[in-house]
């Protein structure tokens, strides 16, 4: 299973808006081509005749990793696929992943809409249901972290209701608002060191 979430940030009167405009992902199975550029010649099919072309890619730190008999990490094919369908994608992962119950408090507080420095996440329903369906499924463990079980419990068929679209949520706004949350005091600011 090999997702993403597509993400569109608009600047508001009272603060930040986050909308989660699509979800695509491609199963095991579902075709002969490598999963990843599967996936981004979905994406590109559906949003080849936007005006915009510019991308900003999240996510986590295995994406910087070589896949097998090749020298490219999983970031660098989603790249070199992306500019060769004329696409300008950034590379936005960098360092270690988040403390899991760092990455917990801040979701949270951000789901929460109590404080207008954080921005407001909204997801249109019609393209999102999965993500949102996967977000409300990943529990947290007694020790902060993701109960991922459901990515080898689920049949291939239910993929999509597992945590892996879950983590494109988290990894897309945590790394993308871990600076305002550390200056909002809702968090001891030795984790953002």
């Amino acid at each position: 299973f090999t997702s993403l979430s597509l993400w569109q940030t608009t600047p508001g009167r009272d603060r930040i808006r986050e909308t989660c405009l699509d979800q695509l992902f491609v199963k095991d199975g579902e075709t002969d081509q490598n999963k990843i550029d599967a996936l981004i010649d979905k994406f590109n099919t559906k949003y080849s005749t936007h005006q915009k072309k510019k991308l900003f890619i999240f996510g986590d730190r295995n994406g910087n990793n070589r896949t097998a008999n090749s020298d490219k990490t999983f970031y660098d094919q989603i790249q070199d696929r992306l500019k060769k369908l004329g696409w300008d994608p950034e590379l936005k992962v960098k360092g270690l992943d988040p403390d899991h119950r760092l990455k917990y408090i801040m979701i949270s507080a951000i789901l929460k809409e109590g404080d207008p420095r954080l921005p407001e996440v909204r997801f249109i329903s019609e393209n999102t249901a999965a993500i949102v369906l996967s977000i409300e499924n990943a529990p947290i463990t007694p020790n902060w972290k993701k109960d991922n079980s459901s990515e080898t419990r689920l049949s291939t068929a239910e993929r999509e209701k597992a945590t892996d679209l879950s983590d494109t949520f988290d990894n897309y706004i945590f790394k993308k608002y871990q600076s305002v949350f550390a200056g909002t005091g809702s968090a001891p600011m030795a984790w953002f060191q």
